[in-house]
């Protein structure tokens, strides 16, 4: 809970920041990488194979969205949609697998 206070707490205040430029986004972010990886360092977090597949699931849906809706202009040479269901089915197999058999 303190990560994902401190995280949003970081969201926010760089977007809020007018005088943004690169080199302080680089050093803010390296900072909040220090400042995580010590915290675990202390306090390490156990998070199960389940909570893992779980929480890569939200990013996985809008990837597999932008690949269906957008592939027609993003990619020189589109993917017919029947390649584009396939690898999403064989996706969802492998991590319907994973999730039931592995504890």
């Amino acid at each position: 809970m303190i990560l994902l206070l401190f995280w949003t707490f970081f969201v926010f205040s760089l977007s809020l920041a007018k005088e943004l430029d690169q080199f302080h986004y680089l050093l803010s972010s390296l900072s909040m990488l220090c400042s995580i990886y010590l915290y675990d360092q202390v306090s390490p977090l156990k998070i199960s194979l389940r909570t893992n597949i779980c929480l890569l699931l939200i990013p996985s849906i809008i990837f597999w969205y932008i690949a269906f809706v957008f592939n027609g202009f993003l990619c020189l040479t589109p993917i017919s949609h029947e390649i584009l269901v396939s690898l999403l089915f064989i996706h969802t197999y492998i991590l319907i697998y994973v999730f039931w058999e592995y504890p």
